[in-house]
């Protein structure tokens, strides 16, 4: 209590008195207790088992730096400190999924694995309509017959060989991108997939085969142009028009954009078979 509270209240004006001298009297006859002081922090002494377990709790741990798996530890026997589920792929991971790309084994009967003649093929079918529509028949009849395995819906075939076949529709005033002939019909637009890129390996080879001047005859690229019936609301059935080499593209272009020089045309507008002539001229703007 504070001073003023005391020198206003006699009563605790006594008591105060009287605290004093009991507390002199104790101090005369050596019985005073000396005042204790505030207690000190002390370090608490850690017991053995204290840092045994301390020792064993989890710590950050990298998977990028261990070659355990990405599941629960064992540290002793009845501790069990779990780490991260998920882990990146060491670098022999990555490397075994880019071999087994590499090395992917297609079908027996896959296009892939087929070896064609250019040379023969345009031989026998250059300004030639198909019977019937779609790529599948194109590659029943350019293989006599035999059923084979192919990707109906890439723009680009690659056999066997250095051989691909192009695929190409004209006409259609709608569509995303529209192909086109330059030049009174001696070149044409093409223009790649959505997924494909410069470092494709069927741009590679088209570019490789394009560019090639010492090309072998069964070797080559061979386009196949369908043109849309506006009347019919379809496409025609394929037209074997004849080889390609290359004459540009834009790098970098999405879709990328070629264009192609038709190696053949000479022998298209020339042709003996008048039928052929009449068919080029139809598919041409």
């Amino acid at each position: 209590m504070s001073t003023a509270e005391v020198d206003e209240n006699p009563y605790l004006a006594l008591r105060a008195a009287k605290i004093a001298r009991n507390h002199d009297k104790l101090n005369e006859l050596g019985l005073l207790k000396p005042t204790p002081k505030p207690p000190t922090t002390r370090s608490k002494k850690t017991s053995l088992s204290t840092r045994r377990a301390e020792s064993l709790q989890p710590t950050r741990r990298s998977s990028r730096n261990t070659d355990r798996p990405s599941t629960l530890e064992s540290l002793s026997n009845d501790v069990i400190i779990p780490t991260r589920k998920r882990q990146r792929r060491s670098d022999n991971q990555k490397e075994t999924a880019t071999n087994a790309k590499k090395t992917y084994v297609f079908k027996d009967n896959s296009v892939r694995r087929i070896e064609i003649s250019a040379s023969d093929t345009v031989d026998k079918f250059l300004g030639h309509t198909m019977e019937k529509t779609g790529k599948a028949f194109v590659i029943e009849t350019t293989l006599g017959g035999m059923d084979a395995s192919f990707n109906k819906y890439s723009g680009v075939q690659e056999w066997g060989n250095d051989a691909i076949y192009l695929w190409v529709n004209v006409g259609k005033k709608d569509d995303d991108v529209l192909n086109d002939f330059l030049d009174d019909g001696r070149q044409i637009t093409w223009y790649g997939g959505s997924r494909m890129h410069d470092e494709t390996p069927a741009i590679l080879k088209l570019l490789g085969i394009g560019k090639s001047k010492s090309l072998k005859p069964e070797n080559g690229i061979v386009l196949w142009c369908r043109h849309y019936n506006a009347d019919a609301k379809t496409y025609h059935p394929y037209t074997c028009l004849g080889r390609l080499s290359y004459e540009s593209h834009v790098p970098g272009s999405q879709p990328l954009q070629f264009v192609w020089n038709l190696l053949d045309y000479e022998q298209l507008v020339q042709h003996k078979d008048a039928n052929v002539r009449k068919r080029f001229q139809e598919i041409l703007p």
